[in-house]
């Protein structure tokens, strides 16, 4: 259904027909004109209301609500992104010791027979360097001298190097189908490194995410609440029942939990594991809850904080002597 384009000032009086408080229109009006446009601001109002199909909001939900929830959630996606990189760049750094300590690939088979099979890839590839080959200055941009220097004869540490990350999960599924490794759940690291390239799509491209704490997955991962629910006991800090409703009902607290189990899984960097511990405590420690007062009162966002602060406490717990002091509200039941 269409609806009918509106100026900035018509959108914030549409804010304030559905019973948001806006106590400065003019500032309200610069804030749509020059920070988050009425489209994306909207789309958190479905965090403030009294349930998912009610439509009502809370009592006292104003665009400084919605104003904090647009900053919350550029503060998350510019935490997640660089750790989405962090763990494509340890997921082909894995395969390629993995081929290296390999004494039955070559290195060049496995890839012949892949783009056999793959014949896009394989096109992509050819027009790559018969475009550069008709260019009179050929240049290796972003890694296409790799291409012009060995195509049609790649091997797969030049693989690891020019796949996006979705054809890098292709290319992966087909290596260790043809080379299974000991001690590899192939259908769980696949899933692993599926939810991470969304999340990574998701903040590369500027997505909101924020919104999704009220979506449903398709299906509950039990293997990630498992996995979860193992950590939390080992470490003394056991999921509530809550917290536990909260991850399973949703899509965006399942795909946080899966890159955090991920990174810790598998980047090996101590210097990376730091910095990502850092920013995520700074960010559930001290960000999450400046404003804390705004949300008392939103069950949703109060529990969906909980559970996420203890999936990073969990994972990444901080040195009993950099530990926090949080607010009381936040173990309130």
């Amino acid at each position: 259904m269409k609806q009918p384009k509106q100026d900035i000032h018509a959108q914030v009086q549409s804010l304030i027909s559905a019973g948001i408080i806006v106590s400065d229109i003019k500032e309200a009006e610069d804030y749509l004109s020059n920070h988050v446009n009425y489209y994306r601001l909207s789309s958190y109002l479905g965090l403030c209301e009294y349930n998912g199909q009610s439509k009502k909001y809370i009592k006292g939900t104003s665009f400084k609500h919605l104003q904090e929830l647009s900053k919350l959630d550029f503060a998350l996606r510019q935490i997640i992104l660089p750790m989405t990189i962090d763990i494509e760049f340890s997921a082909k750094l894995e395969m390629n010791y993995d081929c290296s300590e390999n004494s039955k690939d070559d290195g060049y088979s496995v890839v012949s027979s892949y783009l056999a099979q793959d014949p896009v890839l394989d096109s992509k590839f050819k027009s790559i360097v018969q475009k550069q080959q008709n260019t009179k200055n050929v240049s290796d941009e972003y890694g296409r001298g790799i291409l012009l220097g060995h195509y049609p004869d790649l091997s797969v540490w030049h693989m690891v190097e020019l796949l996006t990350m979705g054809e890098f999960i292709s290319f992966w599924q087909y290596y260790y189908a043809a080379f299974p490794k000991s001690g590899l759940n192939v259908t769980w690291r696949n899933n692993e490194l599926f939810q991470t390239k969304k999340l990574r799509n998701a903040c590369a491209h500027n997505n909101f995410i924020l919104p999704s704490l009220t979506k449903a997955p398709s299906q509950a991962n039990k293997q990630l609440l498992n996995n979860l629910s193992k950590m939390a006991q080992k470490a003394g800090n056991p999921f509530s029942d809550s917290e536990k409703k909260a991850i399973r009902d949703s899509i965006l607290l399942c795909d946080v939990g899966m890159l955090l189990v991920f990174y810790d899984e598998i980047v090996i960097s101590k210097h990376l594991k730091e910095k990502a511990s850092a920013n995520l405590h700074k960010f559930i420690d001290e960000r999450a809850i400046e404003n804390h007062t705004l949300f008392d009162s939103n069950p949703v966002l109060v529990t969906s904080y909980k559970a996420l602060k203890k999936m990073i406490d969990v994972i990444f717990p901080l040195p009993k002597t950099r530990r926090c002091f949080i607010q009381k509200w936040i173990h309130r039941d």
